[in-house]
């Protein structure tokens, strides 16, 4: 098993066996430039050190950081269970700054909305798919009540059709928030994501 926590703190100058320090330098040096690098992919057969690599990367990132990067490391199969990506991604950067900070709140203050409708979008999605799809296996001696579900079910799906369609129009306002928000960050302390194991994640 990778033991993350005893990988975080190395950097290269305590051990370099495959000489990957001038890659990392290298990157950096993507990073710095004015091309556009993102996503950068890292590619590599299981225990090729793509993890120790990454947090070396962000060691020597930080250890020499004139940009003023905030540099942050997400394990994705770590975070599997969670049924919206992106909440991992918001809270990783949420964490670069202190609880009181004024970024931190304001950033955090305009995920909420969007995460909260994007969640209610799959659970109404679901209630109504559930109902379609099993309404047959509904043994036949419950049948002659079913008139009266079925016209109530048309009613509760119209109306959670339009209010799904309520909700993608305010979540599509507040994903553009989201993104003003994060990009006003971004443009003091520019961000660098470093999303590991994905390989490992289920494919959606």
């Amino acid at each position: 098993m990778t033991d993350y926590n005893l990988m975080k703190d190395f950097t290269f100058r305590e051990r370099d066996e495959f000489t990957r320090e001038p890659i990392a330098e290298k990157i950096i040096k993507l990073l710095d430039s004015e091309i556009d690098v993102s996503p950068l992919i890292i590619d590599g057969k299981w225990g090729t050190g793509k993890t120790e690599f990454c947090f070396k990367l962000r060691n020597l990132v930080e250890a020499d950081n004139p940009n003023n990067y905030k540099v942050g490391y997400v394990n994705a199969f770590q975070a599997d269970h969670a049924n919206e990506p992106l909440l991992t991604l918001i809270a990783e950067v949420a964490r670069f700054y202190d609880e009181k900070d004024d970024k931190r709140k304001n950033f955090i203050k305009n995920a909420v909305p969007y995460l909260r409708l994007i969640s209610g979008i799959g659970l109404k999605a679901g209630l109504g798919f559930a109902f379609g799809r099993y309404a047959a296996d509904i043994p036949d001696a419950l049948a002659d009540g079913m008139e009266e579900i079925k016209d109530g079910s048309k009613s509760f799906i119209d109306q959670s059709l339009e209010s799904m369609i309520k909700d993608q129009v305010e979540a599509e306002k507040n994903l553009s928030t989201l993104r003003n928000a994060l990009s006003d960050i971004a443009s003091t302390n520019p961000i660098i994501l470093l999303i590991d194991e994905l390989d490992r994640c289920r494919p959606e």
